[in-house]
């Protein structure tokens, strides 16, 4: 402890006598800053993705000399502030006479996202046949990775999808997750015409008139010929007798 004291020293002399003398006593303090202060650090807490401060986690800046500051030395890449654990930062403390203490800080990444900013849901496209039902809630692809209890809904409005117009739409699927927050997705949707032609086309007739006792032409008589497609080749395979 620095500061003024007394001693005391004896001194004897040949004949047996004795002097008895207080001697003042001064304790130096020498030391340095850093030799002197001890920074006291607490634990820095950040959330997922923040930006961290580690210069104002020494709890006894008071204490230590007026000028004295604190930088963060934490190299680059030691801490993920996206990746949710335990790390350990370093900030370095420099007093007013150059003096430094190097002091290590327990860092803690919370990851307090919600489901909904923590998961991505990931969809694949839906091919549908022409006039099917569109089922469009099996096509998240990594739904094993979401969490158990995650819902998916298909919450595309009615009529935006039509099946019986071949091409390509966009449909909506809402995915609902345990904790009640949701991800809206859209789903490519293709419509595929997998008709064949007797299926996707119909032929449209007129009456056939015919003078009496003259003969019956019936392979001119569909009237949307131009229609089908080239190569539609009309027979007359009405049974002989019929007319």
């Amino acid at each position: 402890q620095p500061g003024e004291y007394e001693g005391t020293i004896e001194v004897t002399y040949p004949d047996g006598t004795k002097d008895t003398v207080k001697v003042p006593v001064e304790v130096v303090d020498n030391r340095n800053d850093a030799e002197f202060y001890e920074p006291e650090v607490e634990k820095e807490e950040v959330n997922y993705g923040e930006t961290i401060d580690l210069t104002d986690n020494v709890t006894n800046l008071e204490e230590l000399p007026e000028g004295t500051k604190v930088n963060d030395v934490t190299p680059e890449g030691v801490i993920d502030t996206t990746q949710p654990g335990e790390y350990e930062g370093t900030i370095e403390v420099t007093y007013p006479d150059g003096t430094k203490d190097t002091v290590k800080v327990p860092v803690e990444v919370v990851d307090n996202r919600n489901d909904a900013e923590k998961y991505t849901p990931e969809i694949e496209k839906e091919e549908v046949n022409y006039g099917e039902t569109i089922d469009l809630t099996d096509n998240v692809t990594n739904l094993e990775e979401l969490p158990e209890g995650t819902k998916v809904n298909d919450v595309t409005p009615e009529g935006v999808i039509d099946t019986t117009q071949p091409g390509e739409y966009e449909g909506t699927i809402e995915v609902t997750y345990p904790d009640g927050t949701k991800d809206t997705v859209k789903v490519p949707v293709e419509v595929v015409d997998n008709r064949n032609d007797a299926e996707k086309y119909t032929p449209e007739v007129e009456k056939e008139e015919v003078n009496y006792g003259g003969t019956i032409d019936l392979t001119d008589n569909v009237t949307n010929l131009e229609e089908l497609p080239e190569g539609t080749k009309v027979n007359d395979v009405t049974p002989e007798g019929v007319i």
